[in-house]
């Protein structure tokens, strides 16, 4: 199963826990190993800790008597501080409106043996940079815009986590090959994520790798929304050989 729509589904199983209300600050994702569609799971939950301003959860999906993800997620009350520091990263370069970028319509017939090609489908993209395969061009950057192409009833933090890994692997994460490896461990961060407002608004993606060797990658990325307001970081450390 896509690793982001695991994550999804086990966020939206365990933040139930957490105090209803309570902006979503970080999930932290480790995948053991690929979850099995066509296999019977269970989930595991715990609330780990609840205060006046904290709740912190965890889960895990067991397959086959093993665990294949573990998850903790952090929900917090801001409070009034004398403590404050505004330096969120900026789009650079600034990315070309979605508008004038080429669009990019996954469908199941693009890429007919890709089992998360239906996930896909529920996306657009607007490509502004990517690395090509089998080319001397700096691969280092992946930027370009994304939304939900149909708004959800209600938007949640699933939603989100969905969308951030929604972005074509095959074009993102790898160099000379179309194999986009196997992401280890993926840590979200919400500075100011307003998941009510999702909807189909389209979304500024800039990712980078920050140190491809040994046959591992750790990418690093900024999502916005169309106000330019910094939503989510995204950091992946990815096994390129798998």
């Amino acid at each position: 199963m896509f690793g982001g729509l695991t994550a999804a589904l086990l966020f939206h199983v365990t933040s139930p826990l957490a105090t209803l209300g309570r902006p979503l600050y970080s999930v932290k994702t480790n995948f053991i190993s690929s979850l099995l569609i066509d296999t019977p799971f269970t989930f595991e939950i715990e609330l780990l800790h609840e205060d006046s301003r904290h709740s912190k959860v965890t889960g895990r999906i067991v397959q086959n008597d093993e665990v294949v993800v573990v998850q903790h997620s952090c929900f917090g009350v801001a409070i009034a501080s004398s403590a404050s520091l505004v330096n969120p990263p900026q789009q650079t370069p600034q990315l070309p409106s979605f508008e004038l970028l080429p669009k990019l319509h996954a469908t199941a017939a693009d890429r007919p043996t890709d089992n998360n090609a239906s996930y896909t489908q529920q996306v657009d993209f607007a490509i502004a940079k990517t690395p090509q395969p089998n080319t001397t061009q700096d691969v280092s950057h992946n930027h370009g815009w994304m939304k939900l192409k149909a708004s959800p009833v209600r938007t949640t933090g699933a939603h989100l986590i969905c969308l951030i890994d929604a972005w074509p692997k095959d074009v993102s994460t790898e160099v000379n090959t179309r194999n986009a490896g196997t992401i280890m461990m993926w840590n979200l961060e919400f500075p100011a994520a307003n998941h009510e407002d999702l909807g189909t608004q389209w979304f500024a993606y800039q990712s980078d790798i920050r140190k491809m060797a040994g046959g591992y990658a750790h990418v690093e990325a900024n999502i916005w929304n169309e106000d330019n307001h910094l939503v989510a970081i995204s950091r992946q450390s990815v096994d390129l050989a798998s």
